[in-house]
């Protein structure tokens, strides 16, 4: 009797413990049932990059949440940033899955696709994207769908999709364009005045003027908008993706800490030693992690700032070794041995870089060079560098359809040094474009007594003999 109640207290036993037993496994069936099915986000191969940004991106995936359409959209958006495509098209699908009413999934997904080459796809994704938002937002994706269609070479589905957008300027312009390479300039001409109407100084916009002016046969019209183009200050933003792609990378790793710098930078206290040091910690760590051109110039103004001359030349010479000399780092070399007191020898490294150099740039070399000569007691040299200051300030201010300023610089420049050819050209420019024709020839001949062969001054004395 007491053996058969033992066997059956043990029968009791194995039933709790096969219960225990069965349940545990239950348990564990279930959570990795859920984790097989739990779709899981993609890692790329990030070896070859930075440590920082890589760690970052591998962060983001980590702390991902499997079941919201923002997190995989944010994902799919740094991966596009660094060029991973096929795996922000992955994340952008998943994320349309979870939110498939939402314009912002349904566009990205498309840009991916687009990225990818596969553009059927993208346009009908974009296509899609339309349906599902009003306003800028879905006359910018209608001009999307327009530029994918020209690489598809289909100009009529192009044709259809910008003027789906609307009164947007980007796709305004493509549409002008595809009238004059298909032979309807006169249809062209409506539009691209319309858009001179609203931006009378954009760049393409008014190269774009003077095609349709050549397509017409208009002569006159098409020197008159190649001229102003030269005076163009504005340039309208045909590409949206980039900036796009630009903002989401500054975000992350080394390029968040250039962008950090910048900021301190622009900030009211930039000239704070505390402030200059932690740029210098930002830039520093960057390129350690990885080399960055853009970063050499600023970094190297901050330690010459800072007093750490021979770590600016150090950086600088580095840098030199690396892509060789380029205008900005032979600034900067200049200007670390100039705080030496090496003033010869910065004296011929800022004529080399004035020689490569151009625009805002050049003239700040030339007030520097200026000043070294006065320092010099050279009066000659200094008076020459004064008159290059003034003729790139007039050039500044012509590109920037500042005619008058522009004249006064440029007359303050062939006072200053009268050998200066090509200051009495662009005197020429402005004085033509002034009405001042007499003056006008004289300036274009004064230029072609010091350069006979400079052909845009013959140009310029040629239509003024027309003008007549």
């Amino acid at each position: 009797m007491d053996q058969f109640a033992g066997l059956f207290q043990m029968t009791i036993l194995n039933r709790i413990l096969l219960v225990a037993i069965v349940g545990e496994l239950a348990v564990a069936g279930i959570f990795f049932f859920n984790r097989s099915t739990t779709v899981q986000p993609p890692l790329p191969d990030l070896s070859l990059m930075d440590s920082a940004t890589a760690a970052d991106l591998r962060k983001l995936r980590e702390d991902l949440d499997t079941e919201e359409s923002d997190s995989w959209l944010n994902l799919a958006k740094a991966y596009a940033a660094f060029g991973y495509y096929a795996e922000a098209e992955a994340c952008s699908r998943r994320a349309v899955e979870l939110a498939p009413d939402s314009p912002e999934t349904n566009t990205h997904w498309g840009l991916t696709l687009d990225r990818l080459g596969r553009l059927g796809e993208a346009t009908e994704r974009l296509r899609g994207a339309t349906s599902l938002t009003s306003g800028p937002r879905v006359s910018e994706t209608w001009y999307r769908i327009g530029r994918i269609e020209l690489r598809r070479e289909r100009p009529n589905e192009a044709e259809a999709a910008f003027r789906r957008a609307g009164a947007f300027a980007p796709a305004m312009f493509q549409l002008a364009k595809l009238f004059v390479r298909t032979s309807r300039a006169d249809q062209a001409l409506p539009i691209v005045e319309w858009m001179l109407g609203n931006a009378p100084n954009d760049l393409q916009t008014l190269l774009l003027r003077a095609q349709v002016a050549r397509a017409l046969r208009d002569s006159q019209a098409v020197q008159e908008f190649n001229e102003r183009a030269e005076r163009g200050d504005e340039l309208l933003d045909l590409d949206r993706t980039f900036d796009l792609l630009t903002r989401t990378r500054s975000q992350y790793g080394v390029w968040r800490m250039y962008k950090d710098a910048n900021d301190l930078e622009q900030s009211h206290n930039s000239m704070n030693p505390s402030v200059l040091q932690r740029e210098s910690e930002l830039l520093r760590e960057a390129n350690r992690l990885h080399w960055l051109e853009i970063t050499v110039p600023p970094l190297a103004r901050i330690e010459i700032q800072l007093g750490r001359t021979d770590a600016a030349i150090k950086l600088l010479e580095k840098q030199f070794e690396r892509a060789g000399e380029a205008p900005e780092t032979l600034e900067r070399l200049g200007d670390a041995v100039f705080s030496k007191g090496e003033h010869q020898k910065a004296q011929q490294i800022w004529e080399r870089a004035a020689a490569m150099r151009s625009g805002g740039e050049r003239r700040r070399l030339h007030q520097k060079l200026g000043v070294l000569y006065e320092r010099q007691g050279d009066q000659v040299a200094a008076r020459n560098q004064r008159a290059h200051v003034h003729h790139t300030s007039g050039l500044a201010a012509f590109r920037s359809n500042e005619v008058e300023q522009a004249g006064s610089d440029f007359a303050r420049a062939v006072e200053l040094n009268p050998e200066l050819a090509h200051s009495w050209f662009y005197l020429g420019k402005v004085q033509s474009v002034l009405g001042q024709t007499r003056d006008a020839r004289n300036a274009y001949e004064r230029c072609l007594k010091l350069d006979p062969e400079h052909g845009r001054a013959h140009a310029g004395l040629a239509q003024l003999s027309q003008m007549k």
